[in-house]
C-alpha cells in the first residue's frame, strides 16, 4: 500500500508523503470547509460509478437516476 501511495503522490508532482498534510487538514476541517471543498472540487463535475454484483439483484432503476447505465461483461472488466 505504501508503494502505491508514494507512486500516486509522485504522479501528481509531490516528492514526499502527503498523509501528514491530509491528517492535519482533516483535524482542522469544519462543516463549512467540507461544503467549500465540495463546491470547489466536486459539484457539477462528471464522474463514473462502478457497481459490481449479481445482475438479478442490481438496482438498475436507481442507478439510472445518476445517468446512463452501461452493463459490462466479465471479459470487458478483466482483460487478462
Amino acid at each position: 500500500k505504501l508503494y502505491w501511495e508514494a507512486q500516486t503522490a509522485n504522479d501528481i508532482g509531490y516528492d514526499r508523503d502527503l498523509l501528514p498534510d491530509i491528517y492535519d487538514w482533516l483535524e482542522r476541517m469544519t462543516p463549512q470547509s467540507l461544503v467549500d471543498f465540495h463546491e470547489q472540487y466536486v459539484k457539477n463535475r462528471p464522474f463514473n460509478i462502478l457497481v459490481m454484483g449479481d445482475r438479478e439483484r442490481m438496482p438498475f432503476a436507481f442507478l439510472e437516476r445518476f445517468g446512463p447505465v452501461r452493463e459490462l461483461g466479465l471479459d470487458e472488466l478483466f482483460r487478462f
